[in-house]
């Protein structure tokens, strides 16, 4: 009913419907949803819906999840660059919204349930928010310096007469589509693409490090502390190395999806037409651009002609390139977004030996073509790091945890390459888990000052927000990789992962990792392999999206939650989710209410249990679960519900499957238990456990006790002080007892004469 209509179409349903059901209307200008059913900034809560109307779909999620596990927020201290700018996404602010998080969970269910590509898009409270489909996402960003051409700038002579080059300072962008291909083939969905940048202060770069021409030395000065960095931008008597430029939208780099360009792992838009089949592309260099003009317009690039030396390969123009192959002397056409352009000595210690980018943030548009229009479907706000660096070297990465999402804004990773334009091929694929281990990662830069920024601060908990976990001090962060994993945010485990978050209400919920180990593929969502330069992922454990109509209320545990790595959860007893097993249904009621060949999920036996267990589908749509298996389930679950230790026991609704609290922030489920008889490489995937929880959620119910009463009438006549009897009559009559009112919610007899 709610799908977004691709443009310029219009929503099918009666408007009326839409308001009533959702609190939607239509904004065919904009072709987008506008959520306001009473108050244009809030999602109401029950108690203050009006008597008039029954809750709508929004105000129904906003009823059933528990809202302690919604609104997390980050706030570590970034770069000053974010401190003082103020955007509220990458400090917290917007991200402890509950109802901002809540608009973006229904986005998503309605994307999962819709039989098309194209996000939804809802507006509210001024705000935009886009539902995630199986398409691209923006992932990460790179900063780094290239030489411009092979000519030098002849009448800048430093003492060494060493050549000084115009290097121009470039954000290259990574994108990832982190979904296994969807189930539901042919599906439309847009395939012309384009992201463009917005700056909001003027982005440029200085440096700090000078030579006199006047006296023909260099200055002894330079300052590597950013309290001094003011100074930096002051040269002496030589031209202006601080380039301003101001992105407002109109420069763009475009891509297509073609079947070389899937994105399915993480692929760098990094020059024209890489990678193969997506016709990437820019803007073109500005003509006035000359190498011997060292004061860029004010039009920025996003294509630059670079030149590598010989034998430098540069995989970031290459990605997929065995790195040992040797490469000629070679311009290429990179492509990124420009911050500035600065005389330089590559390697040397002249004319900016070591620089920096100023200005900024750049909030990046992702959008897609089609009526004539770009529409947009994700945005992220990218501060420029701060730290000075020499050229060719990789300053920071700005990376997303999870490309889905901009919430927490984007992680900072310190790390840097030799001065011959090379990175190393730990960023090819970056915060994969590699040759299915994360404690022997051979990669040592890969995850190094992930949570943190000042590296005279020992203390890594006081910069950390409530909530906020990480074991060790910054010496330990800096030299152990599992310390300053982000992908341990998949799995968020209290007993593993020293990098971890507890949500506001303080309790600490996995991810869809939650059962994956250090030394297993299985299980993890961003586990990738680089044993070739063609990767490939394991697509079980990648998240999915339907594009289908739900099948059980359970499938509900596709639908990607707005936290990083966290789906709606029906697999975690901790869960702040589970009711929603109690409060959907995918068939309307009758009036009585009443829905026969319901199964008693307190009163079950094995022989019952097991039947409605054996066969539920696993994630790769061919495995199901087997009926030795099935038994052991059904032998876990009828142990739990009639067992007396702390958790157990009794089922009061069906949410319980999952889980139920049982103290403090302790909680107990039997689909947990039952799910650990899967096999090692089944139970560490999510899809497999909440396949548990669809074979009981559907046809189970533990509101009622169900009573069979058999009554008998028999005639006859009494032979030597015996009845022996001639006819008989039977009643059968079936009652449901409401376990919580003792009231009976339905009754039905049938009578057998004989």
């Amino acid at each position: 009913m709610v799908s977004t209509p691709v443009p310029p179409a219009a929503p099918s349903a009666s408007p009326a419907d839409l308001l009533k059901y959702f609190g939607l209307t239509w904004d065919s200008g904009n072709n987008r949803w506008v959520y306001d059913h009473g108050d244009s900034s809030d999602i109401l809560p029950l108690s203050d819906i009006p008597a008039d109307r029954e809750p709508d779909f929004f105000e129904l999620l906003k009823a059933a999840i528990s809202v302690g596990s919604l609104g997390k927020q980050f706030g570590i201290p970034f770069p000053s660059a974010y401190s003082s700018l103020g955007f509220p996404a990458q400090k917290g602010g917007t991200d402890g919204s509950v109802n901002y998080q809540l608009i973006q969970i229904a986005a998503n269910i309605i994307d999962q349930y819709d039989a098309d590509g194209y996000p939804t898009r809802i507006l509210f409270d001024g705000r935009e928010f886009y539902g995630v489909e199986d398409l691209p996402r923006l992932h990460l960003a790179l900063d780094r310096s290239f030489r411009v051409g092979n000519t030098a700038i002849p009448y800048l002579i430093p003492p060494n007469d060493a050549p000084i080059y115009l290097q121009v300072w470039m954000v290259q962008l990574q994108l990832w589509n982190p979904h296994s291909f969807s189930p539901t083939g042919g599906i439309s969905q847009p395939d012309a693409f384009r992201i463009r940048a917005i700056s909001h202060t003027n982005v440029g770069v200085e440096a700090n490090r000078f030579w006199d021409p006047i006296t023909n030395n260099q200055t002894t000065t330079y300052y590597s502390n950013l309290s001094n960095s003011g100074t930096g931008a002051a040269m002496i008597g030589g031209p202006n190395c601080t380039q301003d430029i101001n992105y407002d939208g109109d420069q763009n780099i475009s891509f297509i999806l073609g079947s070389n360009a899937l994105f399915r792992e993480p692929t760098y838009l990094s020059r024209v037409g890489y990678p193969s089949g997506s016709n990437s592309n820019g803007t073109p260099n500005n003509p006035d651009m000359l190498p011997s003009d060292t004061n860029a317009p004010n039009k920025p690039d996003t294509i630059v002609s670079v030149f590598f030396r010989q034998n430098a390969d540069g995989p970031v123009l290459d990605a997929n390139l065995p790195t040992a192959q040797t490469f000629p002397a070679r311009t290429e056409d990179a492509l990124g977004f420009v911050i500035g352009y600065i005389p330089g000595q590559l390697g040397g210690m002249s004319w900016g030996g070591f620089h920096r980018a100023t200005g900024g943030p750049l909030s990046l548009e992702l959008q897609y073509w089609i009526s004539e229009k770009w529409w947009t479907i994700d945005r992220q706000q990218l501060a420029l790091s701060p730290n000075y660096r020499n050229f060719g070297q990789v300053a920071f990465m700005a990376n997303r945890v999870d490309p889905r999402t901009d919430r927490w804004g984007s992680f900072y990773l310190g790390a840097q390459a030799n001065a011959d334009n090379q990175i190393p091929d730990a960023f090819l694929i970056p915060f994969q888990f590699r040759s299915f281990s994360i404690t022997t990662n051979p990669l040592p830069n890969l995850y190094r000052n992930l949570t943190l920024y000042s590296t005279n601060t020992p203390a890594v908990r006081s910069l950390i927000s409530p909530g906020w976990i990480v074991n060790g001090n910054q010496a330990t962060v800096n030299s152990n990789l599992a310390t300053a994993a982000i992908g341990r945010l998949q799995r968020n485990s209290e007993v593993s992962d020293p990098f971890r978050y507890t949500d506001p209400d303080g309790v600490q919920r996995r991810g869809i990792a939650a059962y994956a180990t250090d030394n297993s593929s299985s299980g993890w969502p961003m586990n990738s392999s680089n044993t070739t330069y063609n990767p490939t992922f394991d697509e079980n454990s990648r998240p999915v999206v339907l594009n289908r109509p739900f099948r059980s209320v359970s499938e509900l545990g596709n639908v990607f939650r707005g936290t990083p790595w966290r789906n709606l959860d029906f697999m975690t007893p901790e869960s702040g989710d589970r009711v929603l097993l109690d409060l959907f249904t995918l068939e309307e009621a009758p009036e009585d209410n009443v829905v026969g060949g319901r199964v008693n999920l307190n009163l079950v036996s094995k022989p019952v249990l097991s039947a409605l267990i054996q066969g539920a589908g696993m994630a790769d749509s061919v495995s199901t679960i087997s009926n030795t298996t099935a038994n052991e389930m059904a032998d876990e679950y009828l142990s739990f519900i009639s067992g007396t230790e702390s958790g157990e026991g009794y089922l009061k609704d069906r949410s319980e499957i999952v889980g139920r609290w049982v103290s403090g922030t302790s909680y107990a489920g039997i689909g947990q238990e039952m799910a650990f008889k899967l096999s090692d490489s089944q139970k560490p995937i999510y899809r497999n456990r909440h396949s548990i929880v669809a074979s009981l959620a559907d046809v189970g119910t533990v509101r009622t006790w169900n009573v069979l009463i058999d009554l008998i009438a028999q005639s006859g006549s009494v032979v030597n002080g015996q009845f022996i009897p001639q006819g008989e009559s039977r009643i059968w009559e079936c009652v449901s007892i409401d376990r919580f009112t003792a009231e009976i919610v339905a009754r039905s007899s049938e009578s057998v004469r004989n």
